[in-house]
């Protein structure tokens, strides 16, 4: 059903293709895994968590998935071909966003969140790089979250038995966006993870730098778990005093101390 016609990227466990259907016409991303991990059922419980996740949610701030299934033992996703680049292309070519785009960014974050937390998954991954900035040739830009591939989904009407793909115990998540709980490997990680990450990635597009560094991951996560993120002005003083306010309340420590939820945050954005 579909042509392959050029590689858009490859990470850790598989690659993205565009490619064209061939009834349709139309143009789209298909994201395969890697024979080598193809045969690995923890990698393909994951692609499957993240084509569950990403069709569980509709949103115009998440990629759309249209199709799923295996060609020669390895699984494939077909997604909207997005023109553009992520954020974390932009952080890396610009150092820093400016104020009013940053927060535009971030509330469309925000705003698909929402319906990804309503539709009972956690992201948990969230980072530059799994935010894209759609091109249309207009401003302002259209952000959509994309790779689910470690999302937590709830049971539908049990939310005391999340479907974790892993184990208790298990850290999973890029260091420098990751909450204190999910840092600890809490095995109660819920929503408010996203919103901890969205104010990181706030800090870091005000900033050019990530509210916690270090040398090594594990330096990174000693950070967060037992120090409070500095105020965002102190990096950068031109970043409005409510502004860095709303930064420090989304990086509290305790998450009972930060937003209630994706609306609530938006609201106050």
């Amino acid at each position: 059903r579909y042509v392959l016609s050029r590689l858009l990227g490859h990470g850790g466990m598989g690659a993205v293709y565009e490619a064209e259907h061939l009834v349709l016409g139309k143009h789209v991303a298909i994201k395969f895994v890697d024979p080598e991990f193809a045969r690995d059922e923890r990698v393909v419980a994951r692609f499957s968590r993240e084509a569950r996740a990403m069709s569980a949610i509709e949103s115009a701030h998440i990629v759309t998935v249209f199709d799923a299934g295996t060609e020669d033992g390895r699984p494939y996703l077909v997604m909207d071909l997005l023109r553009g680049e992520d954020l974390g292309e932009r952080l890396r070519r610009t150092g820093r966003v400016d104020l009013a785009e940053s927060m535009h960014i971030v509330a469309q974050v925000l705003k698909g969140l929402g319906h990804a937390h309503a539709a009972g998954v956690v992201h948990r991954d969230l980072k530059p790089d799994n935010i894209f900035l759609v091109n249309r040739g207009t401003d302002p830009v259209l952000s959509k979250i994309v790779d689910f591939g470690i999302s937590k989904i709830a049971r539908p009407r049990d939310t005391t038995s999340p479907l974790a793909l892993t184990g208790r115990g298990t850290v999973l998540g890029t260091p420098f966006y990751m909450s204190p709980e999910q840092a600890n490997a809490a095995p109660d990680v819920d929503e408010r993870t996203d919103l901890y990450s969205a104010g990181a990635i706030l800090f870091e597009c005000l900033t050019g730098r990530p509210p916690h560094t270090g040398e090594s991951h594990e330096e990174v996560i000693l950070s967060i778990c037992i120090s409070d993120a500095k105020d965002a002005c102190a990096f950068e003083p031109s970043i409005p005093a409510e502004v860095s306010a709303f930064i420090s309340r989304a990086l509290m420590r305790e998450r009972s101390e930060r937003f209630a939820s994706a609306e609530d945050m938006l609201a106050a954005l």
